[in-house]
């Protein structure tokens, strides 16, 4: 989970861009930190696996406030049209997160499957090298 001052600060960030009209790709750091909390929250409350409930309790208000205010600060400066525009961007990036999120497993996977392979060629060389040698032995030729 993201820390709480880093969250505060990016939320500010964010905040402060819409209320004075910034576009959102200048505080776009701040944008994906203050989505990685957001669904970090999101995705702890459906997981039901937390470990420290009052924390999680916690994390949920300050994350509800956090887009209440978000919602009305980009309604009053941009509109409803703005905040459709918000969300876009946020799917949008929940969808680049899943996309890095899959190329990573699939890396991991990938050195997996290129280790086994390698260590499977060792293994059959050393047995081949192994039998060799005792067959060698055992018929006098050595």
């Amino acid at each position: 989970m993201i820390d709480p001052v880093s969250v505060a600060v990016a939320f500010t960030a964010v905040k402060k861009a819409v209320s004075i009209s910034k576009d959102l790709r200048e505080v776009g750091s701040e944008l994906k930190t203050l989505f990685g909390f957001l669904d970090g929250v999101k995705e702890a409350k459906n997981s039901k696996n937390s470990n420290d409930p009052l924390n999680t309790y916690i994390n949920q208000v300050t994350a509800k406030r956090y887009e209440n205010e978000l919602r009305q600060v980009i309604q009053s400066t941009q509109g409803q049209s703005g905040w459709i525009q918000f969300q876009k961007i946020r799917e949008s990036y929940k969808k680049e997160q899943k996309k890095s999120q899959y190329a990573k497993l699939q890396k991991q996977e990938d050195l997996k499957n290129i280790l086994t392979i390698i260590f499977g060629v060792l293994l059959m060389i050393f047995l081949v090298v192994v039998i060799g040698y005792f067959a060698l032995k055992y018929s006098n030729k050595i």
